[in-house]
């Protein structure tokens, strides 16, 4: 005759213990009286993102800001694409477009000169391969002569944080 396993006994099956499901236990709690904990839910998961090319002649660019000068935006990453940065390219040519910078954001220049303009009138100039860092809360003016950015800014959903 063989041996009992130590453990395999009333509520065992074959030497193992038997599972209850997660119903089965949420059920088991609420007849012993206890309470059910809130249950935190976790945002959706995207399908992982595929890579995009997006090629300058596609690209979308919308104006924005008014006389004098011009000024064009193609918003190429947003919501839509990632949940957490946006990305685009930006065009300035003499203009000077107030604003309050509401997510970090870094600017790289890729064509003319970029210009920001701060409070107590500190400037800065930058050009082609330059880099500047813009924390949330800047308060600024963007002007350029013939400048082409690439920005990348974060969080995405900035406007639905600010209420906008």
């Amino acid at each position: 005759m063989a041996k009992r396993r130590s453990g395999s006994g009333a509520g065992t099956a074959g030497g193992r213990r038997a599972v209850k499901s997660r119903t089965g236990r949420v059920a088991a709690l609420r007849r012993a009286g206890a309470k059910a904990r809130p249950v935190k839910r976790r945002a959706p998961v995207k399908a992982p993102a595929k890579p995009i090319l997006f090629r300058r002649g596609e690209m979308r660019f919308e104006p924005y800001g008014g006389p004098p000068g011009s000024a064009t935006i193609a918003r190429l990453v947003g919501p839509a694409l990632s949940r957490t940065m946006g990305a685009g390219i930006a065009t300035f040519d003499g203009c000077s477009i107030e604003w309050t910078v509401l997510y970090d954001e870094l600017v790289v220049v890729l064509e003319g000169i970029f210009r920001l303009r701060l409070a107590a009138g500190r400037a800065i100039e930058a050009h082609a391969g330059d880099v500047v860092w813009l924390p949330e809360g800047t308060a600024l003016r963007y002007e350029g002569e013939r400048a082409v950015v690439c920005y990348v800014l974060y969080p995405v959903d900035w406007r639905r944080r600010h209420g906008l």
